[in-house]
C-alpha cells in the first residue's frame, strides 16, 4: 500500500472514527483495481493517451491540479457530474484524494466542439479525461460506475457512451449517488431536466 495512503488511514482511525470504514473500504478498492490492472489485459492496462504528468493536489469540486507544459492548471473532470449533495461530494472528494494521492496521470484536454455554448467567465476552466499510470485506469469513469457522480452530458464529448454505460451499471447496483433510489438517467444533451432537480454543478 502507498505508505502516504496507510499514514491517512492511521490518522482517521484516531481522529475520525467515524471515517475509518470509509477510508478502509476505499483503500481496498485501490489497491484491488491495481491488481487487477497489472493482470488483466483489458481496457485498464491499456497505455494511457495524454501527457504525463503528476498530480499536484485535488481541489474543490472534484477539479485535479497538474503542472502541463511547466504551468500549473487546475482541470475538470470531463463528463463528470459533481454532486450538489454536502454528503455525497464529500464522498467523491475523499475517493479522489486517496486515488490520486502521490500519483501520475495521463492528461488529455479536450477541445470544446465547434458551436458549443461557451461558458460564462466565473466558469471558464478546461475540461480532461484523467488516466492514472501506469494501470491506465480511466478515473472519470470510476467515479462514475461507482456511483461517487453522475454524467455530465453536455456538452456532448467523444466518450459518452462508455460514460452511459457506467452510469448505468451504478443505478441498476444503487450505489453511491443513486442508492436512494433515485433511477432518473442523466439527461441526453439538449435534454432539460425534470422540474425540481438541481442543475448539474459547475
Amino acid at each position: 500500500m502507498n505508505p502516504r495512503l496507510a499514514e491517512h488511514l492511521r490518522i482517521d482511525r484516531r481522529n475520525h472514527p467515524h471515517r475509518a470504514i470509509v477510508g478502509v473500504t476505499i483503500a481496498i478498492f485501490i489497491a484491488g483495481q491495481t491488481l487487477l490492472a497489472q493482470s488483466s489485459g483489458g481496457s485498464a492496462a491499456e497505455r494511457p493517451r495524454g501527457k504525463p504528468t503528476k498530480v499536484e493536489r485535488v481541489a474543490e469540486a472534484g477539479r485535479v491540479a497538474v503542472k502541463l507544459d511547466g504551468k500549473e492548471c487546475e482541470l475538470a473532470l470531463a463528463g463528470v457530474e459533481w454532486p450538489n449533495d454536502e454528503t455525497e461530494a464529500d464522498a467523491a472528494q475523499e475517493f479522489l484524494e486517496r486515488l490520486l494521492d502521490g500519483e501520475s496521470v495521463a492528461v488529455e484536454v479536450l477541445r470544446e466542439e465547434p458551436g458549443a455554448s461557451q461558458p460564462s467567465e466565473g466558469e471558464k476552466i478546461q475540461r480532461a479525461y484523467f488516466r492514472r499510470m501506469p494501470d491506465g485506469l480511466f478515473l472519470n469513469v470510476e467515479l462514475v460506475r461507482l456511483g461517487f457522480a453522475r454524467v455530465q452530458a453536455r456538452p456532448s464529448f467523444e466518450q459518452l457512451a462508455a460514460f452511459r454505460e457506467a452510469e448505468k451499471r451504478a443505478r441498476d447496483r444503487g450505489v453511491g449517488v443513486w442508492a436512494g433510489g433515485d433511477k432518473t438517467t442523466t439527461p441526453k444533451a439538449g435534454q432539460r431536466r425534470p422540474q425540481g432537480r438541481e442543475k448539474p454543478a459547475d
